[in-house]
C-alpha cells in the first residue's frame, strides 16, 4: 500500500507540474527564407491583367487629331473611345508622353517641301515653347506627301504646358495630323 501511495504522489506531483508549465506558443516557430541566385522569389504584378499591350490600362491612352484653323493655328481634339472627340487638356498631376506622329499635306504642287514643327508651350508663358519635333516632305508628281513616325522614347508634355503644331508649305494644306501616346504619373 505504502507503493501505491508513492506511485500516487508523484502520479499526482507530475500532473500538477505539467498543469502549471507554459504551454508551446503555437504558431510562433522561427522560419528562414532564403533566396539564392538559382531560385529568385517569384513575384506577380496583380494590375497586369488590366494594361494593354503596351503597359498602358487603356484609358491612358491617348489619340489626338490635329485641325487648322482659319487663323492657321492647328487644335487638337481627342478620339474618345466611343466615337466622339473632345477637346484635350493634361490631367493635373499627369503628363502626356507622345510617341507617335502620322501627318499629311495634300493639294501641293509636286517639288513643294513641307514642314511640320511641334513645340511645347507654356500655358502661364506662351512666350516658353520649345521645339520637340521637325519633319520635312518633299511633295509627290501628285502634290502629296506626308510621313509615318514613331518617336522611340517621343516627348512629354506637363499638364503646365500643351502641344502646339505649325505646318510651312508653299502649297496645298494640311490633311490629316495625329498624335498618339499615354498619360503617365507626373513624377
Amino acid at each position: 500500500m505504502k507503493m501505491f501511495k508513492n506511485a500516487l504522489i508523484t502520479f499526482l506531483g507530475l500532473a500538477a507540474l505539467a498543469l502549471l508549465a507554459p504551454a508551446p506558443a503555437r504558431g510562433q516557430e522561427k522560419v528562414f527564407v532564403t533566396n539564392t541566385a538559382d531560385e529568385p522569389a517569384l513575384v506577380r504584378d496583380v494590375d497586369a491583367a488590366a494594361l494593354t499591350h503596351v503597359g498602358r490600362r487603356a484609358s491612358d491612352i491617348v489619340n489626338l487629331s490635329g485641325f487648322p484653323l482659319a487663323s492657321g493655328e492647328i487644335i487638337f481634339l481627342r478620339s474618345l473611345r466611343n466615337g466622339n472627340a473632345t477637346s484635350f487638356t493634361i490631367p493635373a498631376g499627369k503628363v502626356f508622353v507622345v510617341t507617335d506622329i502620322n501627318w499629311q499635306v495634300t493639294a501641293g504642287n509636286p517639288g513643294d517641301v513641307a514642314r511640320l514643327s511641334l513645340s511645347v508651350q507654356n500655358l502661364a508663358n506662351p512666350s516658353l515653347a520649345r521645339l520637340v519635333y521637325n519633319s520635312v516632305v518633299t511633295l509627290n508628281g501628285g502634290g502629296v506627301a506626308g510621313a509615318n513616325e514613331s518617336l522611340g522614347s517621343g516627348f512629354v508634355v506637363s499638364s503646365a504646358a500643351k502641344v502646339t503644331a505649325a505646318l510651312t508649305v508653299p502649297t496645298g494644306g494640311l490633311n490629316g495630323l495625329l498624335l498618339r501616346g499615354y498619360f503617365a504619373p507626373d513624377e
